[in-house]
This record gives C-alpha cells, sequence and structure tokens, in this order.
C-alpha cells in the first residue's frame, strides 16, 4: 500500500519521502533539510506506532499537518487525541488526494479539528 500511495502521491506532484516503518520515518525526518507539509501514518504499526512516530516529528516540525489512516477505527479513536485527523481504511486515492489539498491549503490551528 506504501508504495502504490507514494506513486500516486509523486504523480500528482507531491515530494514523498516514504518509510517502511515508524522506526525509519522517524529517521528520515531527523535527516531531512527541508519542509514537511504533512505526516500520513498508518496508526497501528509494529514496533514504534503512529502516535509514537508523531509525537517525535512534531518536535523538528512543529507546524507539520497530520494525517492519520487506519482499518482499525474502534481501536484508532481510542489512541487518537482530539485533534487528530483520521482518514479510515479502506479509502480511495481521490479521498487521499482531496484531504491533502485541504491540508495543506489551510493554515495548522493551534489544535486541528477533523476534516
Amino acid at each position: 500500500m506504501r508504495t502504490a500511495i507514494a506513486e500516486f502521491l509523486q504523480s500528482k506532484g507531491y515530494k514523498v519521502l516514504a518509510a517502511a516503518d515508524g522506526l525509519q520515518a522517524k529517521l528520515i525526518c531527523e535527516q531531512h533539510s527541508g519542509a514537511i507539509d504533512v505526516i500520513l501514518t498508518d496508526l497501528v504499526m509494529p514496533g514504534m506506532d503512529g502516535v509514537e512516530v508523531v509525537k517525535t516529528v512534531l518536535l523538528l516540525f512543529p507546524d507539520i499537518h497530520v494525517l492519520y489512516m487506519s482499518g482499525y477505527t474502534d481501536h484508532a479513536v481510542e489512541l487518537l487525541d482530539s485533534g487528530a485527523v483520521l482518514l479510515r481504511k479502506p479509502f480511495g486515492f481521490r479521498t487521499l488526494a482531496a484531504k491533502l489539498r485541504v491540508m495543506i491549503d489551510t493554515p495548522k490551528p493551534a489544535i486541528m479539528g477533523s476534516l
């Protein structure tokens, strides 16, 4: 799924930094010298889950928009704080592109609400 999403977003003109897991995402963000507008992460992953990844990335990029995705919606709702945005699996590429466009075009408030 990661490869398909990355290829789709690249075809739409986005620069994508893809990671195989949470630890690799953290390392990529730590080593990236430019800005990052949005982090798209699965909520439930082995090792470092999406919430942990986001906490780490927010220290490096405090203005980053956060979009979680998950197929475990009952579990996801328990883990997310009230300001998180969740894209429920399965979703289509159009839905993902629309959600990202809105997030990028909208200044990030102090606490993000659901889109």
